[in-house]
């Protein structure tokens, strides 16, 4: 058990990373996509 633990640690702090990232970059998107309309209006 405890030679697992450390390999599914990475994965899921991987994983975490990956759904962060994703998230900021759709609100950067979504942002942008704001921005842009304000500007264009």
């Amino acid at each position: 058990m405890s030679v697992a633990s450390p390999n599914f640690k990475n994965i899921s702090r991987q994983t975490a990373t990956r759904d962060v990232l994703m998230y900021y970059a759709k609100e950067r998107e979504f942002v942008l996509k704001k921005s842009w309309l304000k500007h264009l209006v």
